[in-house]
């Protein structure tokens, strides 16, 4: 992304988190009062317009329901750790995302990090003031590039212990690092966590992320590309083992977009094949 622009893809994430909150409650992956207070005036208005919120969700059921579908992954995941004893949170590109609110909700003697490119980290902090007067007080922040920056000191001045166990959840944005930046992130967050602490993470196939014949992609391909945000690395869900096991993790879960769709809402969503979320844990450095 622009080194001085805040993310772009952060803000459809925002809108999509708000229209779904139109949702009947049954139908709703998430329940997400504090998002509005992160939306543009123009996001908010246009959901709480019946007619233009439904057009937009019948227009875009699959962006819908994946932003909710995988954060609701990463709630699961963060429950899971802080039942086992887990009160250090840690989030990688949080963007304009809701989680730390969420799980202060829950868990509200936890500690969230949220670590984030400068730009976008400034611009949500801005819009969060008045979540900051109900949360503020146990969440730290986190400023870090993660093409170019190693965040780990970062973390621990900022209060973050390598000696406790912890949870990391990284959500909508390995498919527009490099691989370089994918394994140096991973291995950096590895160095902080103890053994047996999960890393809840994301990610979509080669075929979503490289170039292809399909005129419709390419041009959402491009479309990324002007917001300064070029998809760039993709992996197999078969290939998630090999790949994170060098960097110090085994697989403990992978689950498809389309199966936690159908887990959470009882509805299809016909998403790519590939399309994928896991949950990935340390293990011992060989």
């Amino acid at each position: 992304m622009h080194a001085d622009r805040s993310s772009q893809t952060a803000e459809g994430a925002t809108f999509i988190r708000t229209l779904h909150q139109q949702l009947p409650a049954a139908e709703r992956v998430l329940h997400d009062p504090w998002v509005v207070q992160l939306a543009l005036f123009g996001q908010r208005w246009m959901a709480r317009i019946p007619f233009l919120a439904r057009q937009c969700l019948r227009k875009f059921p699959r962006m819908v329901d994946y932003v909710p579908v995988r954060d609701r992954f990463g709630d699961e995941v963060i429950d899971k750790a802080v039942g086992g004893g887990t009160r250090q949170v840690v989030i990688l590109g949080a963007g304009l995302d809701t989680i730390s609110y969420r799980t202060l909700s829950r868990h509200p003697d936890c500690v969230l990090y949220e670590v984030d490119h400068p730009a976008t980290q400034a611009m949500k902090l801005r819009r969060a003031k008045r979540l900051a007067a109900k949360f503020g007080h146990a969440i730290r922040y986190v400023a870090a590039d993660f093409e170019v920056d190693d965040f780990r000191e970062k973390l621990i001045t900022a209060g973050f212990q390598p000696n406790q166990p912890s949870v990391f959840i990284w959500m909508g944005v390995i498919y527009y690092l490099s691989e370089d930046a994918v394994k140096q992130t991973l291995s950096r967050a590895r160095d902080l966590m103890t053994v047996g602490s999960p890393l809840a993470l994301d990610f979509w196939p080669p075929s979503l992320t490289e170039a292809t014949g399909d005129p419709n992609f390419e041009a959402r391909r491009k479309t990324y590309a002007k917001m300064g945000e070029t998809l760039k690395f993709g992996i197999e869900p078969r290939d998630l083992a090999d790949f994170v096991r060098p960097l110090g993790y085994g697989v403990n879960q992978v689950e498809s977009i389309n199966a936690l769709c159908r887990k959470y809402v009882r509805r299809e969503m016909q998403v790519a094949e590939g399309m994928s979320a896991a949950a990935i844990v340390a293990e011992p450095r060989g």
